[in-house]
């Protein structure tokens, strides 16, 4: 009797092993949604509230974090020094202002004195480029061509990193 229990237990555990095995989804599949993401990111950017260029915060595009900055220069068009919140990017010191279309931008400066504002970030949109497989930052939106990517896994599928959130800190 024990031994007919037995068999009965493992039949019943290779009927339940093998209706899992049937319904996983297959690779190619998972790879085709994974090489589009790009693609429906993009749509998402067109056809959706488009994200400002630079914010306080994250949402669900691919950001780049910065350590804000008050920053004292001359902006284009000005005569004189003003003292802006800003930031240093691979380098170069910008200032951020209010787009003229909405959104904020950032202008590239030479400043005359910078200081840290402690705990505070901007949060920058990040372009991806098909052709580098790299980001790079969106400095104006209305000026560039922008192809923002919606996600880590995302990103990750796209540039073989491994990200865990949508944040890239420099």
């Amino acid at each position: 009797m024990q031994a007919h229990t037995e068999q009965r237990r493992k039949l019943i555990k290779a009927a339940a092993g093998a209706s899992a095995v049937f319904t996983l989804p297959s690779g190619a599949a998972l790879a085709n949604v994974s090489a589009t993401c790009d693609q429906k990111s993009l749509k998402l950017y067109q056809d959706a509230a488009k994200p400002t260029g630079f914010s306080a915060a994250t949402d669900g595009w691919m950001r780049v974090k910065l350590q804000k900055y008050n920053v004292r220069a001359k902006l284009p068009g000005e005569t004189s020094n003003t003292t802006g919140a800003g930031f240093n990017y691979a380098g170069k010191w910008f200032r951020v202002i209010s787009s003229t279309t909405g959104g904020n931008k950032a202008v590239e400066v030479l400043p005359v004195n910078t200081t840290i504002v402690s705990n505070e970030f901007f949060y920058g949109l990040v372009h991806y480029d098909s052709n580098a497989k790299m980001g790079k930052l969106v400095l104006d939106q209305t000026a560039e061509t922008v192809n923002p990517i919606a996600g880590a896994s995302c990103w990750n599928s796209l540039t073989g990193a491994t990200l865990n959130s949508n944040t890239i800190i420099p």
